[in-house]
């Protein structure tokens, strides 16, 4: 119940997380090379939707390693180049994903110079050591003009790593961010139109929050797991503690019927046989509490971000396994109190 718990609430944070950009509502478009010379056109036609409210092209993006290239950047106090993961973007991608800028501004389709801009991440700022990146040259070939707050763009195992988000010239992925409760509508439209110039090939598309669900996904399968085998292990504690209340009971029964002849009540022979079972609860649970504490603390190693492990935790399936463990035995327990001694005794 322990891991369980802990298993479940690592899950709860890893779904909740802020991820540094807004992944609801966003759709890809995976294969535009069919598009051809029409890919602009094909955008455009849906940017202008009223229930679009952003349209970018871009290679690469959150959640996703199949089309992010990774290229080498260094100022001219760095000795050697460190390859930094580059997401090539147009000038509306900062706003299809959400991004928080916090210097500096974003990429001016109206500018010629922005062709040689880029955008970093506050952990490649810190990794190529820029005190004050506003118009640092790298590679002294392009000029920073921006930096936007850290994303997640790999699992929750993994810290954040160095990003640049830059102009290019080829675009693999096409993104719209939507109005809530519109995507069907949207994607009617899409396919009309891309059957239109693309007969013969069909359109490929994801949503944006796909990404991470499927970077989950083995994550909650181990959370399902976890929480089969922990309620199949519960049923089969209470079948043995069950099977125990029983036999004891019915080993004791002739002393309990001496006991209610001498005036003990119905409650006092409950909490006599109940509190039999107490040491071993209590054994179990010096035996649980660590080795879950030890097991949990090395799995919960192998996340770069994970949520905290309060004591109430620990505590709560304690209460739980005792409560189970008495309303399991107190059937056999109480129905042994409530025997009439004189049957049990009758023969004596």
């Amino acid at each position: 119940m322990i891991c369980s718990a802990i298993v479940m609430r690592q899950m709860n944070f890893m779904q909740t997380k802020d991820l540094g950009f807004n992944q609801e509502s966003v759709i890809t478009i995976d294969n535009i090379s069919k598009l051809g010379t029409s890919v602009d056109a094909f955008r455009d036609d849906l940017a202008i939707r009223t229930d679009v409210t952003e349209g970018s092209l871009h290679s690469g993006e959150p959640g996703s390693k199949s089309v992010v290239s990774s290229s080498s950047y260094q100022t001219d106090y760095m000795d050697d180049a460190i390859p930094i993961n580059t997401f090539f973007a147009d000038p509306h991608f900062l706003a299809l994903m959400d991004f928080q800028l916090l210097k500096g501004r974003d990429f001016n389709e109206d500018s010629a110079s922005d062709s040689a801009a880029i955008i970093l991440n506050e952990a490649a700022v810190e990794v190529l050591g820029l005190k004050d990146p506003i118009g640092a040259e790298l590679n002294k070939e392009v000029r920073v003009i921006g930096v936007v707050r850290d994303f997640h763009w790999e699992s929750l195992r993994t810290a954040i790593a160095p990003a640049v988000i830059r102009p290019g010239k080829d675009y693999f992925q096409m993104g719209f961010r939507l109005k809530a409760s519109t995507a069907n509508n949207f994607l009617k439209t899409a396919e009309t139109k891309w059957k239109e110039l693309v007969p013969d090939e069909p359109i490929q598309y994801h949503f944006l929050d796909e990404n991470f669900g499927a970077l989950l996904k083995k994550e909650l399968v181990l959370s399902k797991a976890i929480g089969f085998f922990t309620v199949l292990a519960i049923f089969i504690s209470c079948l043995g503690l069950y099977g125990l209340s029983a036999f004891t009971a019915e080993q004791r029964t002739k002393e309990i019927g001496i006991r209610k002849v001498l005036g003990a009540s119905p409650s006092h022979v409950v909490n006599m046989l109940n509190m039999k079972f107490v040491p071993l609860v209590t054994i179990s649970v010096l035996i649980a509490i660590p080795s879950s504490a030890y097991v949990m603390t090395n799995w919960m190693e192998s996340f770069a971000y994970k949520t905290n492990m309060p004591f109430w935790i620990y505590l709560a399936p304690v209460a739980i396994a005792f409560v189970v463990a008495l309303l399991t035995v107190s059937f056999h327990s109480l129905k042994a109190a409530l025997i009439n001694p004189g049957d049990t005794l009758k023969y004596e």
